[in-house]
């Protein structure tokens, strides 16, 4: 199910789409030092993986620099793309992560068949989870949300099965899964829940059954 999404050109519509209404409200709004009107500075990307044919604009990273000289100051919105400087999109490192839980070594086998990562890779990606993530300010600020606070080396599995509970493939799956890396980005833009389930329908449209002759 999840490494159907991984192959699916329309998700990464889905994420480039969020990442532009992130950018669109960053944009808006003015400095937070100076107060002066702000100009695209947008940087490039290369994403690693093997990965479906992107949509244009996908390797961007959305930012912003201050005009007022003396000030410049760079502002870059939250992204469901970019995990900070991974060179793996987050999605990849969200969902790599999720199916080493008890995950069959076939089932790790292919997943790392899809997107091209090495064991070592993957294994640095696990610590970041089970170690570094948790004593982080968000991961501390997401354990104590939690209801019954998991072992830290559990936390991320404990938000994912809380997050991902009752998916299905398709748009409830790539909704969800967008929340959760929103969930994941402290700095991350508070995106209005509808839009993001209307974005998920138009990127992944439900099939109309067709009228009876």
């Amino acid at each position: 199910m999840l490494h159907k999404l991984l192959s699916d050109s329309r998700f990464f519509c889905f994420l480039l789409l969020i990442d532009q209404d992130m950018a669109t409200r960053c944009h808006d709004d003015p400095c937070p030092k100076c107060s002066g009107v702000l100009d695209a500075a947008h940087f490039p990307r290369k994403p690693r993986g093997h990965l479906p044919n992107l949509p244009d604009g996908f390797e961007v990273r959305f930012s912003f620099c201050c005009r007022n000289d003396g000030c410049r100051r760079r502002q870059t919105p939250a992204s469901v793309r970019f995990l900070d400087r991974r060179v793996y999109l987050g999605a990849i490192v969200v969902i790599v992560a999720a199916m080493l839980h008890g995950a069959k070594p076939d089932r790790v086998a292919k997943m790392r068949q899809i997107i091209g990562a090495d064991w070592h890779t993957i294994v640095a990606w696990r610590h970041f989870w089970e170690t570094t993530f948790p004593r982080s300010d968000r991961g501390r600020e997401l354990r104590a949300s939690l209801q019954t606070a998991p072992p830290s080396c559990d936390l991320f599995h404990s938000l994912w099965r809380a997050a991902i509970l009752g998916a299905c493939m398709g748009p409830n799956l790539a909704e969800k899964l967008v929340r959760f890396l929103c969930l994941l980005t402290r700095n991350v833009t508070q995106i209005d829940g509808t839009l993001i389930k209307e974005l998920a329908g138009l990127c992944f449209p439900q099939e109309i059954p067709k009228a009876q002759p």
